[in-house]
């Protein structure tokens, strides 16, 4: 028998179709309660038929607006889930690709800005080797060997720097071995921007040498591309939080658990005056400028 105190309701923003969403949480309120039943749901609910909410709950039939209603009532959602539970809901209802794709674009936004990642505590150590942050997250996926032989070969690194770099983690605490297979303990993580942090500055320094190099890597593995924008203070507020809806839905939308057919890729987003301010007496007129790398 399965105690109450273990279970936990299942998190909607876990969830990218409302029907999924709905099985789950109807069959966490069968293990909290054997009793229940689509008829006692459809009582709590304000509904004289069960079929017909079964038929809801199971996306044979779109949900409306009233169910939608009760039903966040019934759960108690906070304004976060009950806006995302209509998104997913809105997602899985959309009648054509283009408008299911807005949808879904608007899901992983949100749940990019509610993506919840451990802070790594020790950062200067973690930063000042930049090869660790990309080991840590190798270790992360389920589908591939994470021994010392395995990892240096797909990283090209030699076999013992990575182990060097794999007891570091270890000694952190970011990392466990066992039977010579190596784990992360978090699956994803963050490292918090600390302004003028000499460990992060020589992160991003080692990053940006890293994508020096790879403009050897042919085309079809890499792109790069720059930008110059005229921006304003507010402009450039508006961009910095563009670009975090952009961060945050990426970690969502790719953050897969399997590393099988695909390459572990860094991105590099940089963002800096490259003129002084140019005052209003100046009448200067601004110009977008794009520029595209994507030739050898």
């Amino acid at each position: 028998m399965t105690s109450s105190n273990a279970l936990t309701a299942p998190p909607v923003c876990k969830y990218h179709k409302a029907s999924e969403f709905l099985k789950a949480h109807y069959e966490y309120r069968k293990k909290l309660d054997p009793g229940f039943s689509y008829e006692a749901w459809s009582v709590e609910l304000g509904y004289k038929s069960r079929s017909f909410l079964k038929m809801l709950a199971s996306g044979q039939r779109n949900l409306t607006a009233e169910f939608i209603e009760n039903f966040g009532k019934s759960v108690q959602f906070t304004a976060e889930d009950a806006h995302y539970f209509t998104l997913i809901v809105s997602h899985e209802q959309a009648e054509g690709d283009y408008e299911k794709a807005i949808y879904l674009d608007k899901i992983f936004e949100h749940r990019g800005r509610r993506e919840a990642l451990s802070l790594v505590d020790n950062q200067d150590e973690f930063l000042l080797d930049h090869h660790l942050p990309k080991i840590l997250i190798l270790l992360g996926f389920e589908d591939i060997p994470k021994t010392t032989e395995y990892l240096a070969r797909i990283t090209n690194m030699d076999i013992d720097l990575m182990e060097m770099r794999l007891f570091k983690l270890g000694a952190m605490g970011l990392a466990t071995c066992k039977d010579y297979q190596w784990q992360a303990v978090e699956e994803s993580f963050r490292v918090p921007n600390k302004f003028g942090n000499q460990a992060l500055e020589s992160y991003h320094n080692s990053s940006l040498t890293d994508a020096m190099a790879a403009q050897k890597i042919e085309t079809r593995l890499r792109r790069f591309r720059s930008l110059l924008l005229p921006l304003g203070e507010q402009e450039f507020e508006d961009l910095l939080s563009d670009v975090e809806n952009l961060v945050g839905k990426s970690i969502a939308k790719y953050n897969h658990k399997n590393l099988q057919n695909r390459r572990l890729y860094k991105m590099n987003i940089n963002l800096h005056p490259v003129t002084e301010l140019v005052h209003e007496t100046e009448n200067a007129t601004g110009l977008s400028l794009n520029f595209e790398n994507t030739e050898n």
